[in-house]
């Protein structure tokens, strides 16, 4: 697969996440406008119409950014303690034939086609997974934690950073990932495999000229999600020590995943907000309907932080360019569906 291809896949994919994404990237990308030096300024809202309304009748907007960094901090240092299983998803990632190469390239493009890939690839795959991963037909024996998760092939397509109207760059980036995963428990007497996708709008410090293509390679906790209509989700990145393969670029990657609740995202979306900041003004619901809900997202953010995923890995850039990497701590706001699940 050419770069040029995985951008194209990933520009459809964004076409057809419609304004749900959108809103998304904007309510990232006006934050960062404000507080340039702050990486995580995007995913707090505080300042805007909303939050000086409800000011006044003395209901605090919650940091959910704030929050859920601070909160989650526990988690991200158990993702960093699995470095030995990132070295030796490295040290195997390096003994894969173009054989092996060949049958992840070609599931992975039928993926970001957004299509079920064939039950010879999904053979394929499997024979590549188990020189990666090893049997996993029910548990997995090189997974950091025991108990039900998932191990998968993934591909990012990273945009350009977005620039101000000055034309310095902002710190933030925007990107597409597609991926097939395997569970590693039983579902109905076979492993599930699940072909999904996630629109990102993530803080970041690098500055990208051109669209990045990496290929990952990652162990998920829990059980797979298998929900057909997008979700919201927040998640924050944890940075792993990288290095330089035959393939190209190598890092580390590891993230702390969090599914949001409605009640939460309204007040992290750009639109949502609005659409709050209307009600308040509406005599027929007024205040109590918006206090009401400031007041459950408050309760369904601290159940949101106690039901984390966790996720780690490598990631490896296509030969020329950097692989993709989050800095340490960084939010990304995610909306993401289902492909295929069989």
């Amino acid at each position: 697969m050419q770069p040029n291809e995985a951008v194209n896949f990933a520009n459809a994919r964004i076409n057809q996440a419609g304004s749900l994404a959108v809103s998304t990237a904007l309510t990232a990308s006006s934050g960062i406008t404000r507080v340039a030096n702050d990486v995580n300024a995007g995913f707090r809202s505080a300042g805007d119409a909303l939050d000086n309304e409800l000011k006044k009748l003395n209901v605090q907007i919650p940091d959910v950014a704030g929050y859920v960094q601070e909160a989650v901090k526990p988690a991200a240092g158990q993702v960093k303690s699995f470095d030995a299983f990132r070295r030796t998803m490295d040290s195997n990632f390096a003994k894969l034939d173009s054989n092996d190469m060949g049958a992840i390239w070609s599931v992975m493009r039928t993926v970001m086609e957004q299509k079920r890939p064939s039950n010879e690839q999904i053979a394929e795959f499997d024979a590549a997974m188990r020189d990666l991963f090893g049997d996993v037909a029910n548990g997995c024996a090189v997974c950091p934690m025991p108990g039900p998760s998932g191990v998968g092939i993934s591909v990012t397509v990273s945009s350009p950073t977005v620039s101000g109207a000055t034309g310095l760059p902002i710190p933030l980036g925007a990107s597409v990932t597609f991926r097939l995963v395997k569970s590693t428990y039983l579902v109905n007497g076979r492993p599930q495999y699940v072909a999904d996708y996630a629109v990102n709008a993530e803080a970041t410090v690098a500055v990208r000229t051109l669209p990045e293509v990496s290929l990952g390679v990652a162990w998920i906790r829990g059980q797979l999600a298998t929900n057909v209509l997008p979700l919201p989700s927040l998640g924050v990145a944890v940075s792993t020590p990288g290095a330089t393969t035959q393939y190209g670029s190598y890092s580390g990657a590891g993230s702390v995943g969090l599914t949001m609740p409605e009640a939460v995202y309204m007040f992290l979306d750009k639109g949502e907000r609005n659409k709050l900041l209307a009600t308040l003004k509406n005599p027929a619901q007024g205040p109590n309907y918006v206090i009401g809900k400031a007041n459950q997202a408050i309760r369904e953010l601290k159940d949101m932080v106690m039901n984390y995923g966790l996720e780690t890995g490598i990631n490896v850039g296509m030969p020329g360019s950097l692989a993709f990497a989050r800095p340490d701590g960084a939010m990304v706001m995610s909306v993401g569906g289902i492909i295929a699940t069989f």
